[in-house]
């Protein structure tokens, strides 16, 4: 049945079961048990009313003796249905007759007469007295029955059977009825409800779909539920038209918002391209600043041995000039001509030095620009590297107080990436002279060293002046973050000093510093380069 498929009808159904069963079963034994006490009572009366008949007849015989009477009357005594056993003695407990099924005359209480419990079984106890002249009575004998139940049970199951059959029907009859009232006023439209929902929830059916009536119940607790509900259901059909009406809008706008961060998106990427660019022509500006200072500085290293030498080919000049003067008029002497040998061999050697000077530097400054503006992996000597390095970095420094100090291994040989190394030692030279000594109006000293360690090579560059805060710590290699943006700071330098350690040169780099007390870049990287894409790839970062 499809009511009880239901969890709440099963349960209430075996509830109501449940009870009608315990209310039939008590009504039943009610009735069993006051058809038995009317069974027990008829056999007392029976019994009573039999031995009140023989009571006389069995007086007299004993008194004159006979026994067959006495036997006699106990056959007579033992035809009642209820009598299963009969014993009849003298006042001196002689058993005169006994028949039936029936104990010898133990635990009998002689001082009570009536139905008496004797080992799980019920006995009925008399006294015989016969009553002589002037009504005088004289105990002679004693009657004992043994009782049996068969009587009342037969008399008692007839009506439990009829018992029962009532109970069942009434049983029967009110289990249907419940079951009806229960499908028609309770279970349907609870499943119709649940039902309803299950299938809204699941997506079969649509809101407005749902319609449940409570036509013909009664004003309870049901018909409350059910107002209430489509009560709900109104609330809920309102709801969702607000949300259908809120969805179609927000699709509209999520639309229109989409596009919005398309186009706003397309700017963006745009802007991005153009930061890069930015960034790119920047970094490239910077390298070639840094370049510019070089040339600068090396120019003007370079005027003064070419400023000698021709100060000295002038004199040269005008010695040979005079001399050859002399000599086409006749008038040259040997000492004369001494004297010119001298200060020509004089104006020479000035000359060859420097010129040969001016070579150095040239030479110098040809290998860094070189390193500067190329990618190429090659060994080289890392002492001999650097001293060429400081020495084209000189001239920037030549009229400051700052010195640049040397602490390198001799011999060290390097495989790496040499514009990577010069353009890392320029950028962190530059930033001690320009930030800790204010280019170069403190005094102080630069120590550069370089070391090997395994097969790492720790190169660093440690100032002694002014140092950083915390702040400025953090931010050190944040591009386009610098202190002296006011003085034309990029602060592209230590930047770039990062992504060539990081990128280019496969290493670390550390700082430390405190304010007042300088700061030290340690770099360390491989002594062995493997070789990786050219540095336009370093160039986008």
């Amino acid at each position: 049945m499809r009511l009880l498929e239901s969890r709440l009808a099963r349960q209430l159904m075996y509830r109501v079961i449940l009870i009608l069963v315990i209310i039939a079963s008590s009504v039943i034994l009610s009735e069993f048990y006051l058809i038995y006490r009317l069974q027990v009572e008829n056999q007392r009366q029976s019994i009573n009313q039999m031995m009140h008949t023989l009571q006389p007849i069995l007086s007299q015989s004993l008194w004159n003796f006979d026994d067959d009477a006495v036997k006699s009357l106990a056959e007579t005594m033992l035809i009642n249905p209820h009598v299963s056993g009969v014993i009849i003695s003298d006042d001196t407990l002689n058993v005169i007759a006994q028949l039936g099924e029936i104990d010898p005359l133990r635990n009998i209480s002689f001082a009570e007469e009536g139905l008496q419990s004797q080992n799980s079984r019920i006995i009925y106890y008399s006294r015989i007295i016969y009553t002589g002249l002037r009504s005088k009575e004289t105990l002679i004998g004693h009657v004992v029955l043994a009782i049996t139940n068969e009587g009342i049970w037969a008399g008692l199951m007839p009506a439990l059977k009829i018992q029962a059959g009532i109970g069942l029907l009434a049983l029967t009859l009110t289990g249907f009825f419940y079951y009806r009232m229960l499908t028609n006023d309770i279970s349907k439209p609870i499943s119709k409800l649940s039902e309803g929902l299950a299938n809204y929830r699941a997506g079969q059916i649509h809101l407005d779909d749902i319609s449940i009536t409570h036509d013909g119940l009664q004003n309870n607790e049901l018909s409350d539920l059910l107002h209430q509900y489509h009560h709900l259901l109104e609330r809920l059909r309102e709801r969702e038209k607000q949300i259908r009406a809120h969805n179609k809008n927000l699709e509209t706008e999520v639309h229109q918002r989409t596009e919005e961060l398309l186009i706003t998106n397309n700017h963006l990427l745009e802007s991005l391209e153009k930061l890069k660019l930015a960034q790119q022509e920047l970094i490239e500006q910077e390298r070639l600043a840094s370049l510019g200072e070089l040339v600068s500085g090396v120019a003007h290293e370079v005027n003064t041995p070419l400023g000698v030498a021709i100060t000295a080919n002038s004199f040269l000049w005008e010695e040979v000039q005079q001399v050859a003067g002399q000599l086409t008029q006749n008038e040259l002497t040997r000492t004369q001509m001494d004297s010119f040998m001298t200060s020509a061999e004089e104006s020479c050697q000035i000359l060859s030095d420097n010129l040969k000077r001016a070579a150095e530097l040239i030479e110098s400054f040809k290998q860094v620009a070189v390193d500067q503006t190329h990618e190429e992996l090659r060994t080289l000597q890392m002492n001999s590297y650097i001293r060429t390095l400081v020495r084209s970095l000189q001239p920037q420094m030549k009229r400051s107080h700052v010195t640049i100090k040397l602490d390198l291994d001799e011999s060290l040989t390097v495989t790496t990436y040499p514009g990577a190394i010069a353009q890392l030692l320029t950028n962190l030279i530059m930033n001690a002279y320009i930030h800790a000594y204010n280019q170069g109006q403190t005094a102080g000293n630069i120590v550069v060293s370089c070391h090997q360690v395994n097969n790492l090579i720790q190169l660093q560059v440690r100032d002694f002046g002014t140092g950083m805060d915390a702040t400025t710590k953090a931010k050190v290699y944040e591009p386009f973050f610098t202190t002296r943006r006011s003085q034309g700071g990029t602060g592209l330098g230590m930047n770039i000093a990062y992504n060539l350690v990081t990128q280019k040169l496969h290493g670390k780099i550390d700082v430390k510093t405190e304010p007042g007390k300088g700061t030290a870049f340690l770099i360390t990287f491989p002594s062995q380069a493997e070789i990786h894409p050219s540095a336009e790839s370093l160039k986008r970062h």
